[in-house]
């Protein structure tokens, strides 16, 4: 249980709620992370289970919230929960349109909404996400308009936030001019585990030997015609001898995240925002692909804080 006193300092309550995860953050006047709730129940599970249970849609999703803030046993009732991400898409809370680009990188510039309930007391405000021409994103700007007045960049940049849908977001003159999405880690998925290759792929530790099939995959990339012919390699790789499983798993990432990065105009600086081991291998892949002298790498617990350094935005927005 946590102390009274800390919970009366919690300035808002920050919910990052995406397709496949739920992340709650009780964040105090300072920013700190007071207390952390996080889930697999992401908006597509209960999306999918909304005709199984009896209610209005909007509440059940908030009922799940609330459900998560009794764990926590917060004493002020009136604290703010700010919500981004996929909650405010078509299989989410409410939807809300999409602002498009390009935009001033402010928080001012979202669509921002009060969502009138029953559920709970605390003020619901739902973030809205963005889109150009021929993309969408929902949670990723959150975390660059965090991030972005953190850094101070004034050069033209690339952010790139990893993960099972990538975002490569372009940046000039204090601008969100266009973005990318790359399906890196979908199809990381969907080949280890749904494909022919599956049988020739198993996970094992970051080790020197898996350091070095990870660089093998990753040159794969400038010495192949064909992502789609090198992939098949994988297969043979067992079949001959040539690999074992655990180096073909690192074969694979090293291919695809390769391939992803090769996608980036050079000409800008590249803003890597990750954390944990996808740091660590995009790092090798930027390495590997010569490009270290022109990407900043922010620290991994500064990613972690993005969402909230968002939120926190959005926050004062509401206090005007």
């Amino acid at each position: 249980m946590i102390a009274l006193s800390y919970m009366e300092n919690v300035k808002f309550i920050s919910v990052d709620w995406g397709t496949s995860n739920f992340r709650l953050n009780l964040v105090d006047y300072n920013l700190n992370v007071v207390k952390t709730i996080q889930t697999n129940n992401g908006i597509k599970s209960i999306a999918e289970n909304l005709n199984k249970i009896n209610g209005n849609h909007v509440d059940i999703f908030l009922n799940y919230i609330k459900n998560q803030l009794k764990k926590i046993e917060i004493f002020n009732n009136s604290v703010p929960i700010i919500i981004s991400g996929m909650a405010s898409s078509s299989i989410g809370i409410e939807e809300l349109p999409y602002v498009k680009i390009p935009i001033s990188i402010n928080a001012n510039n979202l669509i921002i909404k009060y969502l009138p309930n029953s559920i709970l007391t605390h003020p619901i405000i739902l973030v809205s996400g963005i889109k150009s021409q021929d993309d969408v994103m929902r949670g990723e700007e959150i975390q660059l308009f965090g991030l972005y007045q953190d850094l101070k960049i004034k050069e033209k940049c690339v952010f790139v936030f990893p993960g099972t849908h990538c975002k490569h977001i372009y940046c000039e003159n204090g601008l969100l001019t266009n973005f990318k999405t790359q399906m890196t880690g979908e199809m990381f998925d969907i080949i280890c585990n749904h494909s022919i290759l599956s049988g020739s792929i198993s996970t094992g530790l970051l080790n020197a030997r898996a350091i070095d099939a990870f660089k093998h995959g990753v040159n794969l990339v400038n010495t192949s015609n064909s992502i789609l012919n090198t992939l098949f390699s994988i297969r043979t790789n067992t079949l001959f001898g040539h690999k074992d499983n655990k180096e073909n798993f690192y074969i694979l990432s090293g291919l695809l995240i390769g391939e992803e990065l090769s996608a980036i105009n050079t000409k800008n600086q590249i803003v890597l925002c990750a954390e944990n081991s996808l740091y660590d291998l995009y790092k090798l892949a930027i390495s590997q692909l010569g490009l270290s002298s022109n990407t900043i790498f922010v620290e991994q617990e500064k990613v972690k804080k993005s969402v909230i350094m968002g939120h926190n935005q959005v926050f004062k927005i509401l206090e005007l």
